[in-house]
C-alpha cells in the first residue's frame, strides 16, 4: 500500500509530535474467533488469519472491508513490519496504539509483549526487550483483542448492549479504531504520558512537567523552551537535572519559563494562537551534550475559571453555545474517515453559530483536539460510560477517565471535564456509598488537573460540581416556565425543588453557587430522506416520539427556546442543544448521519447569534 493511500496517515498525536515515525495503518490481516480458540492453536506463533481488515477502522465498519455485525467476542489482527536501517543507531523503538477496543494481547514474533484493557486510551510498547539478538529486519505483530459484546461494565458510551441498535443507541466498535504508529528513540526518552504545560497569560510564566522513560545509568539533563507559532523561541531556556543515582527521581520537579507578557497572545475562539514547549532530553555525562529525544508539545495561554455564577475565559465572562457531538460517522463509525473530514464538522458547528462542542459519550481522536486548539472551538471532554455499577465496572471507567485527562490536558480548547453522564454507572444515588465514589472521581480529576472546571455528573443528581447542568427535553412553552426570568433569590432552594427526569442534586448534597446551563435541550427528529416516516426505536427516534415533517417547524422551536435563554441570560450560563447530526436511527440531528444540512443553517446561526 502507497503511502498516499494508507488511511488516516496524518500524524496520530499532533500535540506532542516526534519526528521519526512509521505509520502501520493499512491492510492488515485478520480472523474471527468465535470459539475462543486462537490461543490454544498458537495463532500469536504463526498466524495464518483467512480476512483482511483495513486498520484503523473496526470490522462493524463498511470502511474496514468487512462490514460484519457478528456479536463475536474475540478477535485478531496481524500484520508484518520492518525497522526502518537508519533506526539501529536508535535503542528503542515504541509501538503506539491510538484506541483498541476493548481488552487487548500484543504478541511479537510470537513473544507476549502487553495486555491492556480500555478501548478510549491509548497505550504504548517498547520493543526492545522482543526485538534484540533475533537478526530480524521484518517482524510479526499479532493482537488478540477481546470486547464482550453484552458486558455492562466496560466504558462502552453509546455503544448498544443489546442484540440490536435502538433509540440512542448504537453500533459496537470492537478492536483497533485509532492509529497504530512506530517512534524510534534512544533506550531512554521522554514520557508523553507525563507531560504537563499550565501557562499563566497575565505573567507569562510557564511551567512544564515531564519525566524521562526507559533504561538508563547516565546523569541526564532535561532542557525546555518556549516557541510561538513561528517557532520562534521566546523564552529562556529552563533546564531540569535527574540524577541517576537517585534511579531516574527527578532532583528538581518542575521546569520554569517566563515569556514576556506584553508579548503573550492569551488563546480564546476569536484568536487561538498556540505556543509550544520543546523538551530536549540530554546526556548530561557526554562531554558532546548529546541529545537522547527531542519532544514537541503545544498549549495555549489562557485560564478557565468559575466565579459568581458565571464561567470566565481569560476572566471574561464566556456564553458557551454548545451543540452535542457524539462522533459517529456513517463509514467508520468510531473513526473519521479522513482528517479533512474532522475539520470540516468543526467548521459546520461554527458555521451554525456556536462556540462550543460537548463531546458525548465518546473520548475523541486527538486530532479533533488539535484543530479545535487552532480553530478556536471550545470542548467539553466527556468519559464513556459503563452501564452498570460494581466494582470492575468503577474500576475500569477510574483507569481510563485519568488516562484521558493525562492524555488531553494540554489542549486550551478543552475547557471542562466530566466523568459522568446522567448517573450511567453510578448506582443509586440516594445512597452514601455512592455519592462518595462520584465525589472520588471528581476529586481525581481535580487532582490531575486542577485547571479546568469538572461537571460530575451531566444533567442530574450532582453531589460535587463546578457547574450545576440540566438536561430538560421539554417543548418551549413548558420550558421557559421551568425557570424565571430574573435569577431566583434562594438559587439552591429553586434548583433542590427543580424536579424533571429527577433531582438535580442528590440527597444531602446542595447547589454550592455555581454556574448552571441547560446542557441537553431539543432533540427533535427529521427523516429528510422519508419526510413521511413514523416514530421507531428502530428506524427513526427522536425525543417526545414526535418526527417533524418540516426543518422550520424546528426552526421555530428551537428559536422560541434561544429567546427564552436570552431572557434569563443573566443567571443561565450556557446551553446545549441536541445535537450536531442524525446517528444512525436517532434523527435529531441539524445534519443528516453523513452531514448533509436538513434546511439553512445560515437561519441557526442567526437565531444563534443573538446570545
Amino acid at each position: 500500500m502507497s503511502k498516499e493511500s494508507i488511511p488516516r496517515g496524518e500524524y496520530p498525536r499532533p500535540e506532542a509530535k516526534r519526528d521519526n515515525w512509521t505509520c502501520l495503518n493499512g491492510r492488515w490481516d485478520f480472523e474471527f474467533d468465535p470459539e475462543n480458540k486462537g490461543l490454544r492453536e498458537k495463532w500469536h506463533l504463526g498466524p495464518d488469519l483467512g480476512n483482511k481488515i483495513l486498520v484503523p477502522f473496526v470490522f462493524q465498519s463498511r470502511a474496514s472491508g468487512i462490514d460484519s455485525k457478528a456479536l463475536v467476542e474475540t478477535v485478531w489482527y496481524a500484520r508484518e513490519f520492518e525497522l526502518k536501517k537508519e533506526s539501529k543507531a536508535s535503542r528503542e523503538t515504541l509501538l503506539h496504539f491510538g484506541g483498541v477496543d476493548y481488552e487487548t494481547d500484543v504478541f511479537i514474533d510470537g513473544l507476549h509483549a502487553c495486555h491492556h484493557e480500555g478501548g478510549c486510551t491509548p497505550f504504548t510498547v517498547p520493543l526492545s526487550a522482543f526485538l534484540d539478538g533475533n537478526g530480524r529486519e521484518k517482524h510479526w505483530l499479532v493482537l488478540r483483542v477481546k470486547d464482550p459484546p453484552f458486558s455492562r461494565d466496560i466504558p462502552r458510551g453509546k455503544q448498544t448492549t443489546e442484540m440490536k441498535m435502538a433509540g440512542a443507541r448504537y453500533e459496537r466498535c470492537t478492536g483497533i479504531w485509532q492509529s497504530v504508529w512506530l517512534e524510534q528513540v534512544n533506550d531512554v526518552y521522554l514520557d508523553r504520558e507525563t507531560a504537563f504545560i499550565r501557562a499563566n497569560p497575565w505573567t507569562g510564566d510557564v511551567t512544564a512537567y515531564i519525566r524521562p522513560a526507559g533504561k538508563h545509568d547516565a546523569n541526564l539533563v532535561i532542557e525546555a523552551t518556549v516557541r510561538d507559532e513561528k517557532m520562534q523561541q521566546v523564552s529562556e531556556t529552563s533546564f531540569m537535572f535527574v540524577n541517576a543515582s537517585l534511579g531516574g527521581f527527578l532532583s528538581q520537579r518542575r521546569l520554569e519559563m517566563n515569556v514576556d507578557v506584553d508579548a503573550v497572545i492569551p488563546w480564546s475562539p476569536s484568536n487561538p494562537t498556540m505556543y509550544s514547549v520543546v523538551f530536549r532530553l540530554i546526556d548530561g555525562d557526554s562531554d558532546e551534550e548529546d541529545v537522547l529525544d527531542e519532544l514537541e508539545c503545544s498549549f495555549g495561554f489562557r485560564t478557565i475559571e468559575v466565579k459568581d455564577n458565571h464561567v470566565l475565559l481569560n476572566h471574561e465572562s464566556l456564553y458557551l453555545k454548545q451543540v452535542l457531538y457524539q462522533g459517529y460517522w456513517p463509514d467508520g463509525l468510531w473513526t473519521a474517515p479522513s482528517d479533512e473530514a474532522i475539520q470540516q464538522d468543526l467548521q459546520l458547528a461554527a458555521s451554525m453559530g456556536f462556540n462550543c462542542l460537548r463531546l458525548h459519550q465518546k473520548v475523541e481522536d486527538p486530532r479533533l483536539l488539535f484543530h479545535a486548539d487552532r480553530m478556536g472551538m471550545l470542548l467539553w471532554g466527556e468519559m464513556a460510560n459503563s452501564w452498570s455499577n460494581s466494582y470492575n465496572s468503577h474500576k475500569n471507567l477510574l483507569v481510563e477517565w485519568l488516562n484521558v485527562v493525562r492524555r488531553d490536558r494540554n489542549h486550551p480548547s478543552i475547557i471542562t471535564w466530566v466523568p459522568y453522564n446522567e448517573s450511567w454507572g453510578t448506582g443509586d444515588l440516594n445512597l452514601p456509598e455512592n455519592q462518595e465514589w462520584l465525589k472520588s472521581v471528581y476529586r481525581a480529576t481535580k487532582y490531575l488537573d486542577p485547571t479546568r472546571p469538572v461537571v460530575d455528573n451531566d444533567g442530574w443528581e450532582h453531589v460535587l460540581t463546578d457547574i450545576c447542568t440540566i438536561h430538560d427535553y421539554s417543548p418551549p412553552d413548558e420550558f421557559a416556565r421551568h425557570y424565571p426570568i430574573e435569577k431566583p433569590g434562594d438559587v439552591s432552594t429553586f434548583l433542590s425543588n427543580l424536579h424533571l427526569n429527577r433531582h438535580l442534586f442528590a440527597p444531602g448534597c446542595m447547589s454550592r453557587n455555581e454556574p448552571i446551563m441547560i446542557t441537553e435541550w431539543g432533540g427533535w427528529a427529521q427523516n429528510l430522506d422519508d419526510p413521511n416516516a413514523k416514530s421507531d426505536m428502530f428506524a427513526c427516534w427522536g425525543y417526545q416520539g414526535i418526527i417533524y415533517k418540516d426543518f422550520n417547524d424546528i426552526l421555530d422551536m428551537y428559536g422560541q427556546i434561544i429567546d427564552a435563554l436570552i431572557e434569563r441570560k443573566s443567571w443561565i450560563a450556557g446551553h446545549c442543544y441536541t445535537e450536531f447530526c442524525d446517528y444512525f436511527q436517532e434523527m435529531n440531528g441539524l445534519l443528516t448521519f453523513d452531514r448533509r444540512p436538513k434546511g439553512d443553517l445560515r437561519k441557526v446561526k442567526n437565531i444563534n447569534d443573538q446570545l
